[in-house]
């Protein structure tokens, strides 16, 4: 909220001082061509870049120093200004639509995209779990989320990929089967699929929670099972993994997009940039009125 207060309170600023400029300069224009007699407000934005590179001096541009510095000051805010704005504008519209955040168990349940759950993981209704994570399972026995680690005939991997890349289906996947070897090579894998140390972690296309996670505290009976009956035996080592893979996912995008939106330290650059030039253009705008008048009285 304050960010957008600010880009507002920045924006009208800068359109009422460049209207003025624009307004105090006009009436000093003397060629009529196009190139050196801006006829709009627009016009004289693109145009003051162009003076710090000709060769000649514009007519149009102003003649005294500090006006010259202000010109230069509200040039360079407009440019940071429009760069935070649309950072921030695409950020609001497209990421949040890429990539629906998934960081805990809640946000599972709100996805709204079907779940998939490998068949194994019927053994967790069998034990007490975090109450969130129940009603993910419950909210999958419900749709018939289930599938089985088995591929026939070559059939899971291709309907898996589709599901994944065309529908942002979810697959939660535990740890020796055919859908996590097959995700870590294909499409769906690297650099999309990564292994966290966290206890519950999204990285887009991927989560995991660890054997001893907080969100699971009686999950380490199913290991002590699995262990007994010699089946999995690397779940003693190795965390399961939870695989959610979104349809559309931007892969330099590794953070949440909330730390990617326009925030107050990020205005703050421009802002003080704009505060400092203008004192400094102040001081300049009085030496030259002081010169001035000692020009008039010698």
């Amino acid at each position: 909220m304050f960010s957008w207060i600010g880009v507002f309170i920045a924006l009208t600023c800068f359109s009422v001082t460049f209207q003025t400029m624009f307004q105090v300069y006009k009436f000093e224009l003397k060629d009529k061509t196009l190139y050196n007699n801006p006829g709009n407000p627009i016009d004289f934005f693109l145009l003051t870049f162009t003076t710090f590179v000709e060769p000649y001096k514009i007519n149009w541009f102003p003649s005294w120093s500090a006006g010259k510095m202000l010109a230069l000051l509200w040039s360079l805010f407009a440019l940071l200004m429009v760069s935070f704005y649309m950072s921030n504008l695409r950020t609001n519209l497209i990421a949040p639509g890429l990539e629906p955040e998934i960081n805990n168990h809640e946000d599972i349940l709100k996805y709204d995209k079907f779940v998939h759950v490998n068949i194994l993981f019927i053994f967790l209704c069998q034990f007490e779990v975090s109450p969130a994570f129940d009603k993910v399972l419950d909210s999958v026995d419900k749709k018939d989320g289930w599938f089985s680690s088995v591929q026939e005939d070559g059939i899971l991997e291709p309907h898996v990929e589709a599901a994944v890349l065309n529908n942002g289906d979810a697959y939660l996947s535990s740890d020796e089967n055919v859908l996590y070897s097959y995700l870590f090579q294909k499409t769906l894998g690297f650099p999309n699929l990564r292994i966290s140390n966290d206890g519950l972690y999204n990285f887009y296309m991927s989560m995991r929670f660890k054997k001893y996670s907080p969100y699971t505290p009686d999950i380490n009976h199913l290991f002590t099972m699995y262990q007994e009956v010699g089946l999995f035996q690397k779940f003693l080592n190795k965390p399961i993994p939870i695989i959610a893979l979104p349809s559309t996912s931007v892969g330099s995008q590794h953070e949440s997009s909330e730390n990617l939106r326009m925030s107050m330290e990020m205005l703050w650059t421009p802002i003080i940039l704009l505060a400092c030039g203008t004192f400094a253009g102040g001081i300049v705008l009085l030496f030259e009125i002081a010169m001035a008048g000692h020009k008039k009285m010698v």
